[in-house]
């Protein structure tokens, strides 16, 4: 995982900040530096392809290998005129398609969302599990362009504990370039 601050935290003493299962890292804690001042809403939008993820809404809830992940996001807004990123994914589990609609308020934190589902369909996961559940989503990272990706991390703590960690990595290219760009930029 990149930590944007860990060449301070720790310096000299051999000390690497950890995942301690406890509480979510803050959003600016994990973005690069570049995110808050280059990334634009537009930068959201596009077709994805899910190269690589750690999801339990995908696997283990998945009991078969989930396929076909792909994402469709498109920034809207909402009456209010709060806007938002519609991300529509698709998750094939056994065969058959489970399509996905999340929501991701976009707030005055770059690359910071706070996300949430309409209505669940995931298999085997109870809709009430979910209801009302507020997912934080952090851009890691990015590339924009046509063939530009994004890194997101998403974690919901509850009770003292984190019970959800989602961390996937999306390309608007099936390319072992954008894989490798970033996972070097996971890390």
């Amino acid at each position: 995982m990149h930590f944007a601050a860990e060449a301070q935290v720790g310096e000299g003493d051999g000390c690497v900040p950890q995942f301690n299962n406890t509480k979510c890292p803050a959003f600016w804690e994990l973005q690069a530096p570049h995110v808050t001042r280059e990334l634009r809403p537009q930068d959201l939008e596009g077709f994805f392809y899910e190269l690589a993820f750690h999801d339990y809404t995908q696997y283990p809830l998945c009991l078969f290998t989930p396929r076909c992940v792909t994402s469709s996001k498109q920034v809207q807004e909402h009456e209010d005129g709060t806007k938002f990123v519609n991300d529509t994914w698709n998750l094939s589990c056994a065969g058959h398609p489970y399509p996905q609609q999340l929501l991701f308020n976009i707030t005055d934190h770059p690359g910071y969302l706070l996300g949430y589902w309409p209505k669940a369909n995931i298999p085997y996961l109870p809709t009430w599990i979910v209801a009302g559940m507020v997912f934080p989503d952090t851009v890691v990272d990015f590339r924009s362009g046509p063939q530009g990706w994004l890194l997101e991390f998403q974690c919901v703590e509850w009770k003292g504990h984190v019970v959800f960690v989602g961390i996937n990595f999306y390309a608007k290219a099936k390319e072992e370039a954008s894989f490798a760009e970033m996972e070097h930029a996971a890390r």
